[in-house]
C-alpha cells in the first residue's frame, strides 16, 4: 500500500484518531473459490485488529497510557503512536497461498484499500451501537496470475 500523490500521512486530520484504514485482499481460483482472505470487515462491520493492520492514531495520555480507540480527548493527547504512512511511503504485506488444495490454471487477486471516517468502537461507544459508519473503497486493483508448476506463490508490494 503506497502513500502517492497526497502531501500529508495518510490517514491523517485534526481527528486522526476517530479515522481508520486498512487494506483488503481477496485471492480466488479460476473457478471463484476463495483462496485467502484478509482484511475483511464481518456482518456487523468488524475488522480483527489482530489479524489485520489498521492504520490510525493511537493516543497516550501525560503518563504514556493508551487512551483507546472510543474516546476522543485531543486535549488529554500527550503523545501518540502514529501507525500511518508517511508522504511517498509504502508497505508491503506478504501473503503465501499454498495451490497444492486448488486444481486452477490462474488466480485472481482483489486488493482495494478501505476507509472509515469513524472507527468502529468509537461509533459504539458514542452512539450505543444504534448507528453502522459506512466504509469506503478509497482504490482498489485486480489483477490475474497465471499458476505454473509451482505450486507455492507468495505475493508481494500489494499496492494502491
Amino acid at each position: 500500500m503506497a502513500n502517492v500523490g497526497v502531501g500529508h500521512i495518510f490517514p491523517s486530520g485534526a481527528a486522526a484518531d476517530l479515522v481508520e484504514s486498512w487494506l483488503e485482499v481477496r485471492v480466488s481460483d479460476d473457478e471463484n473459490r476463495m483462496m485467502l482472505q484478509y482484511g475483511l470487515a464481518d456482518e456487523e462491520a468488524n475488522v480483527d485488529d489482530e489479524t489485520t493492520h489498521i492504520y490510525r492514531v493511537s493516543p497516550y495520555d501525560i503518563d504514556g497510557n493508551p487512551l483507546g480507540f472510543n474516546e476522543h480527548q485531543p486535549w488529554a493527547f500527550r503523545k501518540h503512536e502514529r501507525f500511518v504512512l508517511f508522504p511517498k511511503a509504502f508497505d508491503e504485506y506478504e501473503f503465501e497461498v499454498d495451490l497444492a488444495d486448488f486444481d486452477t490454471e490462474k488466480i485472481s487477486i482483489d486488493a482495494a484499500v478501505k476507509y472509515r471516517c469513524l472507527s468502529k468502537s468509537t461509533a459504539d461507544f458514542y452512539f450505543k451501537g444504534s448507528r453502522t459508519v459506512p466504509i469506503t473503497e478509497m482504490a482498489e486493483k485486480s489483477f490475474e496470475i497465471a499458476v505454473g508448476l509451482t505450486s507455492k506463490y507468495t505475493l508481494t508490494r500489494v499496492s494502491s
